[in-house]
């Protein structure tokens, strides 16, 4: 669907591939499912990851809702359990008021990536790069890129998913916003 941003050591032909890219990957999604999926792609080439999700701030009790399940079917185990809640919940802690963080072993910092259980390979994930998203200074959510090796992530890879997150910021405040309004958060 979108051309994924080409690998590149060169800061500013990096921050145009992605810019490209991710502004494709925003206008063509049309639910929180396509948008995680074509995000994923779009950044794909330049950070290499197995996974991808956003988590974005939901009204209590939840407090969390990963736009990546949206639209897929229950029996995919895709809709938060309490324990997947309770792992966004220590993701998110962890993270603190970080705007990006690398976590190397999820195992060794006590985490889970969240939907364990799922059939997609939640549970392989063992390092993660992490982007807070933000609008007007409120948090409104994070950008988790997750990968099967331990240590996967660079610097590099922390600034590209940085970017990547301001991209997405207002795109997943609109989704979350629609959601509220349409009071759909169950």
């Amino acid at each position: 669907w979108i051309t994924p941003a080409a690998p590149t050591e060169d800061r500013q032909a990096m921050v145009a591939g992605l810019t490209e890219a991710l502004l494709d990957a925003i206008d063509r999604a049309r639910n929180g499912s396509e948008l995680v999926l074509l995000v994923s792609d779009a950044i794909g080439a330049q950070v290499p990851h197995d996974r991808l999700e956003v988590a974005a701030v939901a009204p209590a009790p939840d407090c969390w809702a990963l736009l990546g399940g949206e639209g897929l079917p229950a029996a995919l185990g895709v809709q938060l359990t309490a324990a997947d809640l309770d792992r966004v919940d220590a993701l998110v802690h962890h993270l603190g008021g970080r705007e990006t963080l690398r976590i190397d072993e999820l195992a060794t910092a006590g985490l889970q990536w969240p939907g364990a259980h799922d059939r997609r390979g939640a549970e392989r994930q063992r390092s993660v790069c992490a982007a807070r998203l933000s609008v007007g200074g409120e948090m409104i959510g994070w950008l988790w890129v997750g990968s099967d090796a331990t240590g996967w992530f660079s610097e590099g890879d922390e600034e590209a998913v940085h970017l990547a997150a301001r991209l997405l910021a207002g795109r997943v405040a609109a989704w979350t916003a629609r959601h509220e309004l349409a009071g759909a958060w169950s």
